[in-house]
């Protein structure tokens, strides 16, 4: 015990200073570490978000208005979770949500923002070359739903990051 004692009443300071400097480095890796996890918080609040979504869009005939999908119908879903709501304090989130139509085959996409406009898409669901057939021979409609929210710079992001989610679903007709 008198080593110890010896040992941290060290008046030279190179344990306080070798202290410091291993402090600065857990309190620096513990700040890392909150930020991933709010990071794979709101990723995974995206996914189930997203899924959610696509499987309402994918029932447009029991809940849905008119042949295709309208921004009213959209407007009014997008009403049921406040994540997406320009009115609430919640994570607003830019989202597409984008349909190759039953039968024809028509491509649509209908976006709603909240950030201004900060995402985009790469590659719309027509250019996958899905061709879903049903059992009469008619093109299945296909469904996607895409999250994203861009977030500003930060300490270990200097160029801001991004967080999206997406999920594909076949429509439900009969």
């Amino acid at each position: 015990m008198t080593i110890f004692k010896s040992f941290v009443a060290d008046e030279s300071g190179v344990t306080s200073i070798e202290g410091t400097f291993i402090a600065i480095f857990f309190v620096g890796l513990l700040m890392y570490t909150i930020n991933q996890a709010l990071a794979m918080t709101i990723k995974a609040r995206a996914d189930k978000l997203a899924i959610q979504m696509v499987n309402i869009v994918a029932q447009r005939q029991l809940l849905f208005n008119g042949a295709n999908l309208a921004n009213a119908d959209i407007n009014k879903m997008a009403k049921l979770f406040p994540e997406l709501s320009k009115y609430s304090n919640g994570m607003k989130f830019d989202f597409f949500i984008e349909e190759v139509a039953y039968a024809t085959g028509r491509y649509s996409v209908i976006t709603l923002r909240n950030q201004g406009g900060s995402c985009t898409l790469n590659k719309s669901l027509n250019q996958y070359g899905f061709n879903l057939r049903s059992s009469y021979e008619k093109t299945n409609s296909v469904y996607r739903v895409v999250l994203c929210r861009k977030f500003a710079k930060g300490l270990f992001f200097p160029g801001g990051f991004m967080i999206s989610a997406s999920a594909v679903q076949v429509g439900h007709h009969h």
